[in-house]
C-alpha cells in the first residue's frame, strides 16, 4: 500500500510532469528521511556546573541533525571540546525524541519528555545553568519548556541563553503543504500563525507576556540565525520574519534549512553560535561599566556597586528588541550612549505627533541616563514619560525605583501604587508582581507593616500563579521579615526557614545569604546574640564568595550592631569601620551614612561622645549632599543623643527640634515619634519631668498610630522611668509592667531584661525587697542567657543593693565583687561607680568603716569622672552616713549637704529624703535636737509623698529614737510602734529599733 506521501508525489507527477516533482520528492526525503536510528548523545564533563542541550527539529535526530555528512564534524561534540580547552567545562546533551513524517507526539508531549530527561540529569548532578541550541521545530520545544516547565519543575536551573537555528517562531508556510503529505500532529503545530495556528498563537502570547512585558521575573537571551539559501523546489523553509521573531539579536547565513545545523568545521556559523552561548547581560553590563571607567565617567571602585542596577536597566532595555528601537539597544550594548540618545531624538522628530511613541523614547532616554549615573537627567525623562503616558505601569515603576534610590520611599510610593493598579488592569502579572515587591519594600522602609504585608502577600500569590519558584522563595522570605517587625517571631521563623531551604534547594546562594542575614537580625532583636552572630557571619561568607559588596557591607554592619548590643564596643566599631570601607569603595553614600550613624551610636555607648558627634555630623553632611531627608533626620537624632552624652543639653535639644521640623515637613511620622521620644528623654536628664511626660505622651500617640509596637514599648518604659524619678513608684511599676508585656510579645529578651531590672529597682525603692530580688534575679538570668556582660554586671549590682537592704551582707559583697569585675572589664564607669557605692554601704553596715570609706572615695571619683551626677549624689550620701556612724558630725553634714543639693537639682526625692534623714542624725550628734527633728519630719513627708515605705519606716524609727533620747517617751513609743508596723507587717523585715521600743514601753517619760 502506497504511503500518502507516495500518493501525493504520484499525483503531482501525473498532473505536471515528473522532473520538478522528482526534485521536490528528493528534497522532501532529504528534509525528512523515512527512518532514523538514534538516541541521546552526550559530550564533555558530566560534573560541570553548566549544561548545554541541543534539540533537533521535525524528522531529525540527535546524531544526524548536528553531523556534517561530508566532514563528519559533530557540532555538539566539538563545542564541548572547545569549552573544555578554554577552562569553561560544560556537559553537552543532544536530546532525541520521536519525530517522523507519519505520526509522533505533540510538541507539548516532547516538552514533557525534555523535562523528564533534565530531571534525571539533575538527580546525578546539581547543574546551575542551562543553555539551549535548537534547530527548526526544536525552537518551539525549547520555548515551551522554558516558559511552562522550567520555572516549576527545575527552578534551581537557570536558563540563560537560547540560540535558534532556522526556527519558525511564527510557524512555517511550508507546513500547509505538509498537511497534504501527512496527518502528523507536529506538522499541524508548525502551521503559520496567520493560518489559524492556535498553539503557536498561545505560545507567543504567553512568551510575550513573560519576557517582553517589562518587570519580568527572569530573562533569557534569545539569538536567532536564519537561512538565506532556499532548498531545491521548496525554497526557504522558514521565512525571515518567523525566524527572528522575539530575538534579541539575529544573523543570516548563506545556508539552507538543513545545512544551518551542520557546520562543516569551525565556520562563521559555529563561531557565532559559540559566542552567543557565552553572552550574558552581566557580561555586557561589566563591559559597559569598564568602558565608563576608561572614559573617566566612573571610578573602578564603583563597578561592583553599580553592576546590579546596570544589569536591571539592560534587562529593561531588552524590551525594545524586535521593535523600531532595536538599533538604539545595539548602541547601548556597545557603550555608545550618545549615539543611542541621538537616534532617539532623530526618530522623535519623525513621529512627534505620537505621544505614546515619544513617551517610550523618554523612558528609554531615562534608562540610558541612569546607566550613566546621571540620575537627575534620568528622573527628568522618567517623569516626562509618566506625564506623556500616565497609563503605562512600567514607566511609573521605573520612576518609582529611581525615587526610592535617591529621595526615599515617601516620593516613590505613589508611583508603585499606580504601577500596581495599571498592571493589574492590563493583566500583566509579572509587572504587577514587580510593582508589589517595590511597594512592599517602600512600605517596610516607612514602617507601614500592614501595607508591606499586604503587598508581599499579593506578590507571593502572583509568583505561585505564574510558576516563579524563585519569586515564591523570595516572597516567603519577605513575609518573614515583615512578621519579625510585627513581633510575630514564630511566623517569621517559619517563613524564613522555608525560604532558606528553598534557596539551598535551588542553589540560590544570593537568596540563602539574604535569608541568613535576616535570621541574624531577628535573633539580635530577641537578644540571642550567639545565634545572631552565627547567621550574620554565614551571610558574610556568602556575600564575599559572590563578590556582592553591597551585601558584604550590610552584613558587616549587622555584626557591628550585634557587638554593640553585647557591650563589645571595640569589636562593634571595628566591624562598622570595615563596612564603612566597603561602602566608600563602592561609592554608596546612603550606606556610608547609615554606617556612620550606627558607628556614632556605638561610640556613644562606649562613652566616646566626641567621636560620636563627629560620626553623626559626617552622616548628616552625606545625607544632605544626596538629598536624603530621612537620613538627615537620622543624623540629627543621633547628633542629639551624642550631645546629650556630653551634657550639651541645649545643643541636644536644638538638634532634636531641627529633626522634628524636618520630619514633619516630609511627613515622616515615624521619625517624628522617635524625635519626640528623645526630647522627652533629654528633659528627663534635666529633671524636667513634666516636660518629659508631655513629649513622651505625644510620642506614644504617634507610635500607636503607625503601629510601631517596638517604639511604643520603649516609650512606655521611658514614661515609667520618668514616674520613677518623680518618685511615683506605683505609676512607674504599672508602666514597666505594660512595657514588659509588649517586650514579651516580641520575645525581645534584651528589652525584657531592662523592664525587669526597672521593676526590681522600683520595688526596692518602696521597700518591697522580696519582689525586688525576684525581678533582679530574672533580669540576671536573661543577661546571662543572652550573654550581655554589661547588663549582667548591672543586675548583680542591683541584687547586691537588695541584699544590703535586708542585711545579708556577705551575699551582697559577693554579688557586688562579681559586678565590679564585669563593670571594669566592659569599661562601664557608671556601673562601676554604683557598685563601689553599694560595696561601701555593705561594709559600713558591717561596721568596717575604713574599708567602706575607701570604696566610697573610689565611687565618688569614678562618678565624677564619668559625669554620673546621680551616682555622685549616692556616693556623697553614703560617705556622709559613715561619718555620722563614726561620730564626725561636721564632716557628715558637709557631704550630706552636697548630696542634698544634687538630689534637689535632679529631682531625686527618694535620695533627698535619705540625705535629710542622715543630716538629722548628724545634727543630733552635735546636740542640735530641734534641727534633727525638723529634718526627720521633712524626710517623713517626702517619703509618704513618694510612697517610699522603707523611707517612711526609717523616718518614723529615727524620730522615735530622737524623742527617746530627749526623754519624750510617749512620742518616742508612738513613732517606734508606727515604724514597727511598717517593718514587720508590711515590709516583713527585722525592725531595727525593736530593743529600744521594748525598753521604752514601761519606762516613765522624762520632763522636758
Amino acid at each position: 500500500m502506497l504511503s500518502r506521501f507516495a500518493c501525493f508525489v504520484a499525483l503531482a507527477l501525473s498532473l505536471t510532469g515528473c522532473a520538478p516533482f522528482l526534485n521536490l520528492a528528493n528534497s522532501a526525503y532529504e528534509f525528512c528521511p523515512t527512518s532514523t536510528d538514534s538516541s541521546h548523545q552526550s559530550f564533555g564533563s558530566p560534573d560541570a556546573d553548566d549544561l548545554v542541550i541541543f534539540i533537533h527539529g521535525l524528522c531529525g535526530d540527535a546524531k544526524t541533525t548536528w553531523t556534517n555528512p561530508t566532514t563528519h564534524f559533530k557540532f555538539p561534540e566539538e563545542l564541548a571540546r572547545d569549552f573544555g580547552k578554554e577552562n569553561k567545562p560544560v556537559y553537552v546533551i543532544a536530546f532525541d525524541y520521536v519525530t517522523q513524517l507519519h505520526g509522533g507526539p505533540s510538541i507539548l508531549s516532547i516538552a514533557d519528555h525534555l523535562e523528564f530527561e533534565i530531571s534525571e540529569l539533575l538527580k546525578k548532578h546539581p547543574y546551575r545553568t542551562l543553555r539551549i541550541v535548537a534547530h527548526s521545530m526544536g525552537g518551539l520545544i525549547a520555548r515551551e519548556y522554558i516558559l511552562r516547565h522550567q520555572p516549576h519543575a527545575h527552578p534551581q536551573l537557570k536558563v540563560t541563553n537560547l540560540v535558534l537555528l532556522g526556527s519558525p517562531s511564527n510557524g512555517s508556510e511550508l507546513a500547509e503543504l505538509g498537511r497534504f503529505i501527512s496527518d502528523n500532529r507536529q506538522i499541524e503545530e508548525l502551521r503559520h500563525i496567520d493560518k489559524g495556528n492556535s498553539y503557536i498563537e498561545s505560545l507567543n502570547k504567553d512568551w510575550n507576556r513573560a519576557f517582553k512585558g517589562g518587570g519580568h521575573f527572569r530573562h533569557v537571551l534569545l539569538h536567532a540565525a536564519y537561512e538565506e539559501v532556499g532548498m531545491p523546489a521548496i525554497g526557504r523553509v522558514v521565512k525571515l520574519s518567523s525566524a527572528i521573531s522575539f530575538a534579541d539579536e539575529s544573523m543570516g547565513f548563506q545556508l539552507d534549512h538543513v545545512s544551518i545545523s551542520k557546520p562543516k568545521e569551525r565556520t562563521v556559523l559555529y563561531r557565532w553560535v559559540k559566542a552567543k552561548l557565552q553572552e550574558s547581560l552581566e557580561k555586557t553590563a561589566r563591559q559597559l561599566l569598564s568602558g565608563m571607567v576608561q572614559q573617566g565617567l566612573l571610578a573602578e571602585a564603583d563597578v561592583l556597586q553599580r553592576l546590579p542596577r546596570t544589569l536591571e536597566l539592560l534587562q529593561g532595555l531588552q524590551d525594545v528588541a524586535g521593535t523600531e528601537l532595536e538599533q538604539v539597544l545595539a548602541h547601548v550594548k556597545a557603550g555608545q550612549f550618545q549615539e543611542a540618545l541621538a537616534l532617539l531624538a532623530k526618530s522623535e522628530e519623525k513621529e512627534g505627533q505620537l505621544l505614546e511613541t515619544i513617551a517610550q523614547r523618554r523612558h528609554t532616554q531615562g534608562q540610558i541616563y541612569e546607566l550613566q549615573l546621571e540620575k537627575d537627567q534620568a528622573a527628568y525623562y522618567y517623569s516626562q514619560a509618566v506625564q506623556l503616558a500616565p497609563m503605562n505601569s512600567l514607566y511609573h515603576l521605573s520612576y518609582g525605583r529611581l525615587l526610592l534610590d535617591t529621595s526615599g520611599p515617601e516620593n516613590a510610593v505613589h508611583h508603585f501604587e499606580t504601577a500596581v493598579h495599571l498592571s493589574r488592569k492590563g493583566h500583566d502579572s509579572c509587572l504587577e508582581k514587580a510593582a508589589l515587591d517595590s511597594l512592599g519594600e517602600a512600605s517596610l522602609d516607612l514602617l507601614q507593616y500592614s501595607k508591606a504585608l499586604e503587598s508581599f502577600e499579593r506578590s507571593l500569590e502572583i509568583s505561585r500563579k505564574i510558576g516563579d519558584v524563585r519569586g515564591v522563595s523570595g516572597g516567603i522570605g519577605n513575609l518573614g521579615v515583615v512578621n519579625s517587625h510585627l513581633g510575630q517571631y514564630t511566623k517569621a521563623f517559619e517563613y524564613l526557614e522555608q525560604s532558606l531551604a528553598d534557596s539551598r534547594r535551588f542553589g540560590d546562594m544570593s537568596g540563602e545569604g539574604r535569608t541568613m542575614g535576616n535570621l541574624g537580625k531577628i535573633y539580635q532583636d530577641l537578644g540571642e546574640y550567639a545565634k545572631a552572630i552565627d547567621f550574620s557571619e554565614q551571610a558574610l561568607v556568602i556575600s564575599r564568595k559572590l563578590e556582592n559588596a553591597e551585601s558584604e557591607a550590610s552584613d558587616l554592619g549587622s555584626l557591628g550592631s550585634i557587638h554593640k548590643d553585647l557591650g563589645q564596643y571595640t569589636k562593634a566599631i571595628e566591624f562598622h569601620n570595615q563596612a564603612l570601607r566597603v561602602y566608600r569603595k563602592i561609592r554608596n553614600l546612603k550606606g556610608e551614612g547609615r554606617v556612620l550613624i550606627n558607628m556614632g551610636h556605638a561610640y556613644a555607648r562606649f562613652g566616646q561622645y566626641d567621636k560620636a558627634v563627629e560620626s553623626h555630623e559626617q552622616a548628616l553632611a552625606l545625607h544632605r549632599k544626596i538629598g536624603y531627608a530621612r537620613g538627615e533626620c537620622y543624623g540629627l537624632i543621633g547628633l542629639g543623643s551624642a550631645y546629650s552624652g556630653l551634657e550639651r543639653y541645649s545643643d541636644a535639644i536644638e538638634s532634636y527640634e531641627r529633626a522634628l521640623v524636618l520630619c514633619r515637613s516630609i511627613g515622616d511620622i515615624r521619625n517624628e515619634g522617635i524625635t519626640l521620644q528623645n526630647l522627652g528623654r533629654i528633659y528627663g536628664e534635666l529633671a524636667q519631668y513634666t516636660k518629659t511626660i508631655d513629649f513622651l505622651d505625644q510620642a506614644l500617640t504617634i507610635h500607636r498610630k503607625v503601629g510601631d509596637l517596638r517604639s511604643e514599648g520603649a516609650t512606655i518604659q521611658n514614661l515609667g522611668t520618668a514616674y520613677h524619678y518623680l518618685n511615683q513608684y506605683h505609676k512607674a511599676i504599672q508602666h514597666y509592667e505594660n512595657a514588659l508585656t509588649i517586650y514579651r510579645k516580641f520575645r525581645n529578651m534584651s528589652s525584657e531584661r531592662i523592664a525587669l531590672g526597672n521593676l526590681g529597682s522600683a520595688y526596692h525603692n518602696i521597700g518591697e525587697y522580696a519582689k525586688a530580688i525576684e525581678f533582679h534575679e530574672r533580669a540576671l538570668m536573661i543577661s546571662q542567657k543572652i550573654e550581655d556582660l554589661q547588663s549582667e554586671g548591672t543586675a548583680l549590682q542591683n541584687l547586691g543593693a537588695d541584699y544590703v537592704a535586708i542585711g545579708q551582707y556577705a551575699k551582697a559583697i559577693e554579688l557586688c565583687e562579681r559586678a565590679l569585675m564585669i563593670n571594669r572589664k566592659t569599661r562601664n564607669k557608671s556601673g562601676e561607680g554604683h557598685t563601689l557605692t553599694t560595696l561601701g554601704s555593705a561594709y559600713s553596715d558591717l561596721g568596717r568603716y575604713d574599708t567602706a570609706i575607701d570604696y566610697l572615695d573610689q565611687a565618688l571619683a569614678v562618678s565624677r569622672e564619668s559625669k554620673d551626677v546621680r551616682g555622685e549624689g549616692d556616693a556623697l550620701r553614703s560617705l556622709g552616713s559613715i561619718y555620722v556612724h563614726i561620730g564626725q558630725g561636721d564632716k557628715a553634714i558637709e557631704y550630706l549637704n552636697q548630696a542634698r543639693v544634687i538630689d534637689r537639682r535632679i529631682g531625686n526625692m527618694w535620695g533627698e529624703a535619705r540625705s535629710i534623714g542622715r543630716l538629722s542624725s548628724a545634727h543630733a550628734q552635735l546636740g542640735q535636737d530641734t534641727t534633727a527633728t525638723d529634718f526627720l519630719a521633712q524626710a517623713l513627708v517626702i517619703s509618704r509623698q513618694i510612697g517610699d515605705l522603707r523611707g517612711e519606716g526609717d523616718a518614723l524609727g529615727n524620730l522615735g529614737s530622737v524623742y527617746a533620747d530627749l526623754g519624750q517617751h510617749g512620742k518616742a513609743v508612738e513613732f517606734l510602734k508606727a515604724a514597727e508596723v511598717i517593718f514587720e507587717d508590711r515590709l516583713r523585715i527585722p525592725f531595727p529599733w525593736k530593743a529600744k521600743s521594748e525598753l521604752l514601753t514601761n519606762k516613765p517619760e522624762r520632763s522636758p
